[in-house]
């Protein structure tokens, strides 16, 4: 009898307990998602102005090649698989033999997907967005959704983090 009722206050909590796991996972795969992507926009900028020189961030092709997926500005470009930051010393925005490498990565949380704003984003040596106007992009985790927005000074502003019904 005894070994019943613990096994009904268990399954009582596993019931409980499980589903607001899920949704606090999705809330912290979100914003961690989110803050990679703006701490790339701000790397890309700081190291353009650094640099003195052209600087882009370009949604990867792969997961086993550095190459640039593509090269549309208002695209809805998946950048789910991960990205290249790279010193555009050709100046054509597509990273190539000439270009050097300073970063690359993979999306930071599993299950989640970033899209948006194009193929990549290439930044000015004075550290201005190119290609003109803001950038959007929309990482989703789960049943969450947040969107960026990037301005032409390469500032980010986080959009509120909506369930999606």
């Amino acid at each position: 009898m005894e070994l019943l009722i613990i096994l009904s206050v268990i399954t009582l909590l596993v019931t409980v307990a499980v589903p607001n796991y899920q949704s606090i996972k999705a809330y912290f795969d979100i914003q961690g998602s989110s803050r990679q992507l703006v701490a790339l926009v701000s790397a890309a900028r700081a190291n353009a102005i650094r640099l003195g020189q052209s600087v882009v961030m370009c949604r990867r092709a792969s997961h086993e090649q550095s190459q640039c997926a593509g090269s549309q500005i208002n695209s809805a470009g998946n950048w789910s698989i991960g990205w290249l930051l790279f010193a555009d010393t050709d100046d054509n925005q597509w990273f190539d033999g000439t270009d050097r490498l300073l970063k690359e990565g993979l999306n930071a949380a599993s299950g989640c997907e970033v899209s948006g704003r194009g193929d990549f984003l290439s930044f000015s040596p004075e550290g201005i967005l190119r290609g003109g106007g803001n950038g959007t992009f929309t990482v989703i985790c789960s049943n969450l959704k947040q969107e960026l927005v990037v301005n032409i000074l390469g500032r980010v502003r986080y959009g509120e983090i909506t369930e999606i019904p």
